[in-house]
């Protein structure tokens, strides 16, 4: 199991970040030397895609500004640092478009002030070959990235070290969870901050049209400031969580309610609830076996006289 996470214990921003193995008994095997944070993948070679940061000074138009560069980053199995790509240096590639919010508020970083200008929050590996003919984007080893403070979700190309397609302005407000489909689409959470509305989009990057929404009806909306995420099952249905809320829901493409959950653990002096960043549905095949294994390990200590 590989964990990114935040320790209170550590200096700084950057030094609270970083990305962790644990076995299932949750035995520390590494920790990484880079600060990894919001999303991690594992690679069906091993190697595992996470976001890092650092910041860096660079010339906007002739004035220096210091910016936190979000960098798509390639690990080893072993957690070392293999490749990291840019996402300022990307933009600067691609001819025709230029980042955003340069100029918007500072935050702390490293024991200075940066502009959080990308703030990357979900990373996924493109594997579907047999769109490859259809569109550049759709190449194996491409890279699906959200970038909440662009308002844009975007496909780098690791090789060209550009983007290869940019998509969200105008439409996307503070999103997350950005996540390729077998059918060639992008599902999306967006956050939508100013209608406080949140809303589940697939869009089709090879015509850049949102060809589903769903956002509930005046009996039942969602809204997280922050977080929220988004799967689609393999029934055609799709599991949203709202974060702030403690909430999880399934929904059919029809927009009917299947089944929902609430956080139950609850602050005693607040009405609110402990959150819940993330969701992911897997399938029994992946479930079962872990449970049997921990079901044997449990009889083991009974007859061991090792009840705990």
């Amino acid at each position: 199991m590989v964990v990114g996470a935040s320790s209170g214990a550590r200096e700084t921003q950057h030094q609270s970040r970083y990305l962790r193995r644990l076995a299932w008994d949750s035995t520390v095997l590494w920790e990484s030397d880079f600060p990894a944070h919001h999303d991690v993948e594992s690679l069906a070679d091993g190697r595992l895609l996470t976001l890092s940061s650092a910041t860096r000074v660079i010339d906007d138009g002739g004035v220096s500004r210091r910016i936190i560069d979000e960098q798509i980053v390639l690990a080893g199995a072993d957690g070392k640092l293999q490749e990291a790509y840019s996402l300022f240096d990307a933009f600067a590639a691609t001819p025709g478009i230029a980042p955003a919010g340069l100029d918007r508020r500072t935050v702390p970083m490293d024991g200075t002030h940066a502009l959080d200008a990308f703030h990357a929050n979900s990373v996924e590996w493109i594997d579907l070959p047999q769109f490859a003919g259809q569109h550049p984007l759709y190449q194996t080893g491409n890279v699906l990235v959200s970038m909440r403070h662009q308002n844009r979700i975007a496909v780098l190309d690791r090789v060209a070290k550009r983007l290869l397609w940019v998509w969200g302005d105008g439409v996307l407000d503070g999103q997350h969870s950005a996540r390729m489909l077998a059918n060639g689409n992008i599902l999306v959470f967006d956050n939508a901050l100013r209608t406080r509305r949140s809303r589940v989009l697939e869009v089709d990057p090879r015509t850049n049209q949102v060809v589903t929404e769903f956002s509930g009806d005046e009996s039942f909306y969602f809204y997280t400031l922050g977080g929220g995420a988004s799967q689609r099952l393999p029934n055609g249905n799709t599991l949203v969580t709202e974060t702030s809320k403690g909430h999880l829901f399934e929904v059919t493409p029809r927009g009917d309610l299947v089944w929902r959950f609430v956080n139950p653990v609850q602050d005693p002096q607040s009405p609110r609830r402990a959150t819940i960043h993330a969701s992911k549905w897997l399938p029994a095949t992946y479930v079962v076996p872990i449970l049997a294994k921990n079901a044997v390990e449990s009889a083991q200590n009974v007859l061991a006289g090792d009840v705990r």
